[in-house]
């Protein structure tokens, strides 16, 4: 009654495999420079905004899928920098502030 109307959780790297087993209800979880975790119990209550660049030297690894397609709850933004920050591409900023309901 008297706590948050929204909850939303983030997680860069490692932070992003825990948020994306994160098994209670959120508002939306936003995941950086992570790989879509195969074996995860996808919460489908849960919205999740996936960040990630195909071309991040840390996972670079064969047979690891970057992305989530086949989670409907997920939208995924792909980037070609070669980077490994939670912000690396100029363009997520504004894919996070769409994802959370803010307008210009």
């Amino acid at each position: 009654e008297h706590g948050f109307e929204k909850i939303y959780l983030t997680g860069h790297s490692e932070g992003g495999m825990v948020v994306q087993n994160f098994p209670d209800e959120v508002s939306g979880i936003v995941i950086h420079s992570m790989l879509c975790i195969p074996s995860q119990a996808n919460n489908l209550k849960n919205r999740y905004l996936h960040l990630v660049s195909l071309n991040d030297p840390y996972l670079n690894r064969p047979g690891v899928p970057h992305v989530c397609h086949h989670r409907p709850n997920y939208t995924t933004v792909t980037s070609r920098v070669a980077s490994h920050g939670p912000l690396a591409d100029s363009n997520w900023p504004e894919k996070i502030k769409n994802f959370l309901g803010f307008t210009n």
